[in-house]
């Protein structure tokens, strides 16, 4: 027959197990809520990195997009530069052909119908003295005692205008022809403003543009070219 002690040491052996049992539950419990956790931060950590993997890869289209955009652009204006400065060669190359023509002509009514000049265009010239030096003339024309020298721009600027003036007072260092003749010099163009006209006639210049009988002198009525 149990007595009071032995029956008070089995309910504290009990309630210990119970209690134990409790807290193997709560332990389990609390190991599920971790690991359940864990999972959740798993899980939003994968849909971050795949996110972030996604914003990467979007990044990377775009910035592929934008250099093909770039590169298309930077063609399209190499292009258009290369197409400008094929029409300005062609249109200077154009001009030098309306105004070449028209020299002779030019000359005879300048200086005489008496005087034929003989004409050559692009006539390129080595220094006597310094091989390394040389000049090249758009157009020389030549009869008697008079030497034309015209230069073709298309548009005539004022430094185009300086420029022609540093040439012309060279010539007779390069021009075999000029040697004992009166030398006088023009600037050929389609269009020459006014004011450039003036510019030129103060320079003792001579000035060849569109008129109605194709290239006419547009110098003032009075104007006497300056000889060199």
């Amino acid at each position: 027959m149990a007595t009071a002690a032995t029956t008070q040491r089995l309910t504290t052996l009990e309630q210990a197990l119970k209690e134990l049992a409790h807290a193997q539950i709560r332990t389990e419990e609390a190991h599920a809520r971790t690991e359940a956790t864990l999972d959740s931060l798993t899980a939003a950590q994968k849909g971050s990195d795949e996110r972030f993997e996604q914003r990467m890869a979007d990044l990377s289209q775009r910035v592929d997009a934008t250099s093909r955009a770039v590169a298309a652009s930077s063609e399209r204006q190499d292009r258009t530069t290369r197409q400008r400065g094929e029409l300005s060669n062609k249109m200077g190359t154009l001009a030098e052909d309306l105004v070449a023509p028209s020299i002779p002509e030019i000359f005879c009514r300048l200086f005489g119908d008496t005087k034929k000049p003989s004409w050559a265009v692009r006539v390129r010239c080595q220094h006597p003295d310094n091989a390394g030096r040389s000049q090249e003339y758009d157009v020389v024309a030549y009869a008697d005692d008079v030497l034309l020298i015209n230069e073709t721009r298309t548009p005539i600027s004022p430094p185009d205008i300086d420029r022609f003036l540093d040439k012309f007072r060279q010539a007779r260092e390069y021009l075999p022809q000029a040697q004992g003749r009166k030398i006088f010099g023009s600037l050929g163009s389609f269009y020459v403003d006014p004011s450039l006209v003036k510019r030129a006639e103060r320079a003792g210049l001579l000035i060849i543009g569109l008129g109605s009988g194709l290239m006419e002198i547009l110098n003032s009525p009075d104007f006497k070219p300056r000889e060199l």
